[in-house]
C-alpha cells in the first residue's frame, strides 16, 4: 500500500504544481498575448500542456482508482472522488472555455477560465493535504 500512497502523493505534487503555474501565471498572462497572435499561442499552449498533463492525469486516476480497489477505506474513497471532480471540472468548465478560444481571443472567456479553474486547484491541493496525512499514518 506504501507504494500506491507515495505514487498517489507524487503524480497530485506534480500536478498541484503544475495547476498552481497554470492558475497564478500561465492563465492570467493570456490577456496580454497580441489578438492578432493569439490564435497561434492558443493552439501552441494546448498542444504542449497536453503533453505535460494527459499521462500523470491518467496515471493519478488509475493509482487512485487501484488504492481504492485494492485497499478499501472511506479515505481512499475520497481520494478518489476528488480525481472525479478534478476529471468533470476540466471536461466541462476549462475544456469547454479553451474550446472558445481556440476561436478568437477573449477577454471574458480568459477571465472565465481563470475563475473556474479554482476548483481543480483547490482539489489537487486538498488531495495532496489527505495524502500527506494517509502518508504520515502509513508510515508509522
Amino acid at each position: 500500500m506504501n507504494s500506491l500512497i507515495i505514487i498517489n502523493f507524487a503524480l497530485s505534487c506534480y500536478l498541484l504544481g503544475l495547476i498552481l503555474t497554470m492558475q497564478m501565471v500561465h492563465y492570467p498572462t493570456f490577456i496580454y498575448v497580441d489578438r492578432k497572435l493569439f490564435n497561434k499561442f492558443h493552439l501552441f499552449h494546448v498542444r504542449r500542456i497536453s503533453l505535460i498533463v494527459m499521462l500523470p492525469m491518467g496515471a493519478e486516476l488509475l493509482a487512485s482508482a487501484a488504492l481504492l480497489f485494492l485497499y478499501p477505506s472511506a479515505i481512499h474513497a475520497t481520494l478518489f472522488s476528488l480525481v472525479v471532480l478534478i476529471w468533470l471540472s476540466t471536461a466541462f468548465l476549462s475544456v469547454p472555455r479553451h474550446n472558445k478560444l481556440s476561436e478568437h481571443k477573449n477577454p471574458k472567456i480568459i477571465s472565465e477560465l481563470v475563475l473556474t479553474n479554482w476548483p481543480r486547484t483547490i482539489l489537487w491541493f486538498s488531495r495532496v493535504v489527505i495524502l500527506i496525512f494517509v502518508l504520515r499514518g502509513s508510515l508509522s
